[in-house]
């Protein structure tokens, strides 16, 4: 028996990605359902036709807007990362920042020596909210051997 089924699908308009999965194209019985599984997966479809993935809508955000940074940070790869210079007391020589919202990181060279209240004793960056950074990137990707780190807004 052969029959004509009519489903739909929803991509990012802007980097083609699928919502719930990238191993296959996900299919739906109707519209409605489509969008509900977009929304779900935190996408923009507020500016129907027209849908975005999160990764795409932070990316263009910024991009019209500017970026949401975070303040300047110590790397603390401890010198194990070669193209980052050394800094005093082991320190790696390194600071960055990056956008809240779409992991893009800048990076520059560190002062000598950093205020006091993120320096314990022993020459090493306090363990404590400001200086506790998750390390991925906006797809997710660990950024760990790069010394470098994005978080999210908490």
């Amino acid at each position: 028996m052969l029959q004509t089924r009519t489903c739909v699908t929803a991509h990012c308009d802007q980097c083609g990605a699928t919502p719930d999965t990238d191993e296959y194209e996900p299919h739906w019985p109707t519209e409605n359902d489509a969008l509900e599984a977009a929304e779900a997966a935190e996408w923009y479809t507020q500016d129907l036709p027209r849908l975005l993935c999160a990764g795409c809508h932070a990316v263009l955000t910024c991009e019209g807007t500017g970026h949401e940074f975070t303040g300047w940070r110590r790397c603390r790869c401890a010198q194990r990362v070669p193209a980052h210079p050394p800094g005093p007391g082991g320190l790696c020589g390194t600071q960055f920042r990056c956008c809240r919202r779409c992991g893009v990181h800048e990076s520059r060279p560190a002062p000598d020596h950093e205020p006091s209240e993120h320096i314990a004793a022993g020459g090493r960056p306090v363990d404590d909210d400001r200086a506790s950074w998750a390390l991925t990137d906006a797809g997710g990707a660990a950024l760990a051997a790069t010394g470098i780190a994005a978080w999210g807004a908490r």
